[in-house]
């Protein structure tokens, strides 16, 4: 047999190991397609698990968005679906358009939004092994070797911690990136190595921002070594610098609308590089990656997810580094190249580790009293976008992605210097070392029960209104209940893109780690539907034409108010036992103040066309006649969460006060801030009003976030206006009630403190400070009983 097909045949026997050991990973989800996730409470208990099945959703919906953007490209492709009408929505996360290219192919099949995710995780998984059994292959020289090291990269702890984030999963492409450079410096192949370094390096870089400062790190070790050890001539680096500028053009124009976002501000700062984290990150770093030795049948499934690598890996792979204790008495080419190959792959992975390693600590260590900046500080200082990633442990990847190579060559050049001592040269007794050493690492592997859980509601009743939409004209949609509390809107929202893969409208609902402004307007409005003047807002502001109502999601309340409304704007085209669609039936000013909404330069006017400018001597009269909190502040840990208020206002002047607008200059809101029975304020914010004040008097119902400490307080309620980034009291009374605050769940003191410790070390209050209440009622007024 030739050696063409003796490769040839290396490669479809691998392909059938992968896709076996694939198999038995994912069985579950293999076994139920298109319709199951899974279970990430399962696998890591129920607060983690929570937060991983949403953004499990998300992923789903933006693989879907991006795969419909990619048949159907366009101006909106950032647009998406979703945070209707924001524009750019999508550049508030990954785009994944590497998984949705490779995944494309499917929608000639099916237009099933979890099928395709459940593909794009299982492609990983495939892509990784031959893409690692590739480099091994190379640079080991074996067969054998080759398959091993694919299937400890498919089997390593990290991909289950990772498990609902597609984008970090697909990093698949590295190991052949380093492939495929050192052999076009080698001059290797050099007619179809560049082509292909091309799309493989495109594909990862337009996967995932975080992999593409990865990739870009260790792609610069490999150019470094390769220059300083192979010294490639010109004609084998301008193919390599034109594959490479390539890619990276493409990824800058795909970055264009991250960059234009934050321009405007819209992306917050996650990593600052300016600030010192309290603890010892450095020693996190460490234990996230600390060795464990346990035996297959010892292992702990746990439930925490998990970084680490088996002890068995890193002792081979730190053996590894025997490659260059070898001596240079080999005469034969063959043995000269593959030791050359075994030397460049072992030095650059182990100093794209060490740098992964230095960037996991953030920006800087501190050791004792000594600060020290790291890497990553200036990194953030000139590669843009860098202060967004907001999870540094996660340049571990680089680190898993390397390891299982540098074991299997940790595991060669251990059998090389077993021949030369004791086994000699005969291939079969190699072989059986190189695999016995191989089976004491998959001895130290980790084994995880995997278990799935239904993508979609499973209630049928549920699923009828989305098939009813997508029988209707196409229009925006706003599904209910939309809750002010992140956790639970992000829970429900994610759920609501999920099912507007089935329908395909344009969702106001939504969720991204980047939220634009008109998003929490919309979101506060909507908490007073179906009254006329939530109707009359959200028309105006959009042009939103259906509305699901979800009745068992909603309060008692809001679901009388539903059944009994008579809005003659409002139409009920479809109604179960679960849920309904309403028709918001075209008005006149519909959408009129959508283009204003979307502007991001600063307005002279509100959206309704009131003068900005400050309200000056009689405009600023008024009263604070009454407030009613219905209940009591929750919080969840160290989580308040957010509850309206009923507030009524008397504006007794001739003049509309300004209250709606997503740029906070010039409008009056509601400044409020909680005390304890000595005074002591516990927490403060400013409240928007979301509504214009008129003539007159004003029932409103303003979002206040509560103490995160069990017990009873006194609010301060007063009206202010912003100016020049100022808050201005107005002429008006302060009015203080006495209301109640409760934690959810259990470890409430532990959740307390831990709050506490973040208000003293974030935002350092000053206890003394007393509030406009207690400074008009005076300081040593008796407290009133309770």
């Amino acid at each position: 047999m030739s050696r063409r097909n003796i490769e040839i045949e290396f490669w479809l026997w691998t392909g059938l190991g992968l896709a076996l050991l694939v198999a038995l990973q994912w069985g579950p989800l293999v076994a139920c397609p298109g319709q199951c996730f899974v279970d990430t409470e399962f696998l890591h208990g129920r607060s983690v698990g929570f937060l991983e099945a949403i953004d499990t959703r998300l992923n789903t919906w933006i693989l879907a968005w991006t795969q419909n953007a990619l048949l159907s490209p366009g101006p909106g492709f950032f647009d998406g679906g979703m945070l209707y009408p924001a524009p750019g929505a999508l550049a508030g996360s990954e785009h994944l358009i590497g998984p949705a290219l490779l995944t494309l192919p499917l929608r000639l099949f099916s237009d099933n939004a979890v099928l395709h995710y459940s593909a794009a995780v299982l492609l990983s998984s495939l892509i990784l092994g031959f893409s690692t059994a590739a480099l091994a292959r190379w640079a080991s020289g074996s067969r054998l070797l080759g398959f091993l090291a694919a299937a400890i990269a498919l089997s390593l702890p990290w991909r289950l911690a990772e498990i609902s984030h597609l984008q970090l999963l697909s990093v698949g492409f590295i190991p052949l990136i380093v492939l495929l450079t050192f052999r076009i410096m080698l001059g290797e192949e050099r007619r179809f190595s560049a082509p292909a370094l091309f799309v493989v390096l495109t594909l990862q870089l337009l996967t995932s921002y975080y992999l593409a400062y990865q990739v870009t790190l260790c792609l610069g070790l490999v150019l470094l070594v390769g220059l300083l050890w192979i010294r490639p001539t010109l004609p084998r680096l301008i193919p390599l610098g034109i594959a490479m500028g390539l890619s990276y053009a493409a990824l800058a124009l795909v970055s264009i609308p991250y960059l234009m976002r934050n321009a405007q501000g819209e992306l917050r700062v996650t990593f600052n590089p300016d600030e010192i984290l309290a603890g010892d990150h450095l020693t996190n770093a460490w234990q996230m990656l600390w060795p464990r030795f346990n035996t297959l049948w010892q292992q702990n499934p746990g439930l925490e997810p998990a970084y680490y690598i088996p002890a068995t890996v890193l002792i081979l792979a730190l053996i590894s580094l025997s490659w260059f204790a070898i001596g240079t008495q080999y005469q034969q080419t063959h043995q000269i190249k593959q030791i050359t190959r075994a030397r460049l792959t072992t030095l650059t992975l182990w100093l794209s580790c060490i740098a992964a390693f230095s960037m996991m600590p953030g920006s800087h260590a501190v050791v004792g009293e000594d600060i020290f900046r790291l890497p990553a500080y200036w990194a953030a200082q000139w590669i843009p976008g860098f202060i967004h990633l907001r999870a540094p442990h996660r340049w571990a990847i680089v680190i898993a992605t390397a390891m299982p190579i540098l074991a299997v060559l940790g595991i060669q050049v251990t059998v090389r210097l077993l021949g030369e001592r004791l086994i000699g040269s005969r291939v079969p007794l190699r072989v059986v070392a190189s695999l016995a050493l191989g089976g004491i690492i998959f001895l130290n592997l980790p084994v995880k029960k995997m278990e799935v859980k239904p993508a979609f509601d499973g209630s049928a009743a549920h699923t009828q209104v989305y098939h009813a939409l997508a029988s209707r004209p196409f229009g925006p949609v706003l599904e209910l209940p939309w809750h002010l509390d992140p956790l639970q809107r992000n829970n429900a929202d994610t759920r609501y893109m999920l099912s507007s893969t089935v329908h395909g409208r344009p969702l106001l609902n939504g969720f991204t780690a980047h939220l634009p402004p008109s998003y929490f307007l919309l979101n506060r409005i909507s908490q007073n539907l179906p009254d006329r003047s939530a109707v009359d807002a959200l028309s105006q502001l959009t042009d939103l034409r259906w509305i699901i109502v979800h009745w068992n999601d909603l309060s008692k309340e809001d679901q009388r108010r539903w059944q009994e409304t008579d809005s003659p704007d409002l139409k009920l085209i479809y109604s179960n036992q679960d849920s309904a669609l309403f028709e918001l039936l075209p008005l006149t000013q519909t959408g009129q103040w959508m283009p204003s909404l979307l502007e991001t330069e600063a307005r002279p006017h509100t959206l309704s066309g009131l003068s900005r400018a400050p309200l000056t001597g009689s405009d600023r009269q008024g009263a604070l006649l009454s407030a009613r909190l219905p209940g009591r502040f929750r919080f969840l840990g160290a989580h308040p969460i957010p509850k309206p208020i009923s507030l009524r206002v008397a504006n007794t002047t001739s003049k509309t006060w300004p209250g709606l607008d997503i740029q906070p200059e010039g409008l009056v809101a509601l400044r409020y801030s909680f005390s304890d029975l000595d005074d002591r304020i516990i927490s403060d914010g400013v409240a928007p009003l979301d509504t214009d004040l008129a003539p007159g008097l004003s029932d409103l119902s303003p979002v206040l976030r509560g103490p995160v400490e069990d017990g009873f307080f006194r609010l301060c309620l007063e009206l202010i206006q912003e100016v020049d980034g100022q808050s201005r009291p107005l002429a008006i009374p302060p009015l203080e009630i006495e209301v109640e605050a409760r934690g959810i769940g259990v470890n409430r003191d532990e959740s307390i403190n831990r709050w506490r410790s973040y208000q003293e070390k974030k935002l350092e209050p000053d206890t003394t400070h007393l509030s406009r209440c207690a400074r008009e009622r005076g300081r040593f007024a008796p407290s009133p009983s309770v």
